[in-house]
């Protein structure tokens, strides 16, 4: 990103964009999603974390916080990759001993938390936490320091 800064940045407003609209839909999509209150509040709950990771990676940006910047931004990719994810998950309801309702209403957590255990399990890996306690990001992260 720091050979091109300016592609970066406007590819940035475009995902930015982007996300907001999907999200904003989303949360109210997610209203009307089949199985229940259980599979709502997992569609309901992705929506809300994904605008708010990309809140905190916006402002984490604009206040110079690069490196809190890629860290949201990985978060906000793992949300994004949900749907992927969720579909994969799907594969299973074709399974003939499974039935397809219970299966949606469990990849509607699934495919986002399953995304962000993997961040956070490479995150803690890859700073040598030793499988202790809280992964680094989490513990030296303030509010202050991801808004402001």
């Amino acid at each position: 990103m720091r050979q091109r800064p300016t592609r970066h940045r406007r590819v940035g407003y475009a995902y930015v964009v982007a996300v907001a609209v999907a999200g904003l839909s989303g949360l109210l999509i997610a209203q009307f999603a089949m199985g229940g209150i259980i599979t709502q509040l997992g569609f309901s709950s992705l929506s809300i974390l994904w605008l708010t990771s990309l809140y905190f990676a916006v402002s984490s940006i604009l206040a110079g916080k690069v490196n809190q910047h890629q860290r949201w931004m990985t978060v906000n990719y793992a949300l994004t990759f949900s749907s992927v994810t969720q579909r994969t998950i799907l594969l299973f309801a074709f399974l003939p001993a499974l039935d397809f309702l219970p299966v949606y209403r469990l990849s509607s957590w699934l495919c986002w938390v399953v995304n962000l255990l993997l961040v956070f399990g490479y995150w803690r890996w890859r700073e040598g936490s030793g499988g202790q306690g809280t992964p680094k990001f989490l513990s030296r992260v303030s509010a202050d320091d991801l808004v402001g």
